[in-house]
């Protein structure tokens, strides 16, 4: 069983496959991995990549084959997808509101997180 849990979001997944180069991310996705992190995000993440990379198409920032390349190569992380639920939901709006947030996404995750570690006694990676 792994010892620490990270809750990845579409921003971290969509760096990872467009930018090879960026150190600090690559160190800290080895570092997840030598460890033994358990990687995981709600079912949202993946909607949030393809959207993601398919505007870096439309904006000619990256080649039909290159957004597939990329969202190959996201599919293919060992990101362990967690069904959302109806009180999820809810929790997201009720926190996107309660901070004054433009979107509940990211509210999505913080509410998964925390149901999820509350329930698994995990502590979550940095």
């Amino acid at each position: 069983m792994p010892t620490s849990l990270a809750c990845v979001d579409a921003s971290v997944i969509v760096r990872l496959v467009t930018q090879p180069d960026n150190r600090v991310l690559q160190d800290r996705w080895e570092a997840w991995q030598r460890d033994g992190t358990q990687l995981a995000a709600p079912s949202l993440l993946f909607y949030e990549v393809s959207n993601a990379l398919y505007r870096y198409q439309q904006s000619e920032s990256m080649s039909r084959e290159q957004v597939q390349a990329a969202m190959d190569a996201a599919l293919a992380l060992p990101v362990e997808i967690h069904p959302a639920t109806a009180a999820l939901h809810r929790a997201a709006v009720r926190l996107a509101a309660q901070f004054g947030l433009p979107a509940a996404y990211d509210a999505h995750y913080s509410r998964w997180l925390k149901r999820l570690t509350y329930r698994s006694g995990q502590q979550t990676a940095a």
